[in-house]
């Protein structure tokens, strides 16, 4: 498969190609998405997946996320604190 990614701030859009040969003649596997950060650790996403396919209609997603860092989990930690 192939598969491209562009950020731009808050903001980014990923597009991937794949299964390009397959047994019964089917189209490529494709899927796009975009991505809309509203902190540094929250997102939201949404998309379309196999939207050229002749077997099935095409699949919407859409969704949220959070991403924490190393630096994220060690300061959530470091306020617990643990007694023997």
């Amino acid at each position: 498969g192939v598969g491209v990614d562009y950020d731009y701030g808050p903001v980014g859009v990923k597009f991937s190609a794949f299964d390009f040969e397959t047994k019964r003649g089917e189209k490529p596997h494709l899927k796009a998405m975009g991505q809309v950060h509203v902190t540094k650790n929250i997102f939201f996403l949404g998309g379309l997946d196999d939207f050229i396919s002749n077997d099935q209609d095409p699949d919407w997603f859409m969704g949220a996320g959070l991403t924490m860092t190393e630096d994220d989990l060690s300061s959530v930690f470091g306020l617990m604190k643990i007694k023997p």
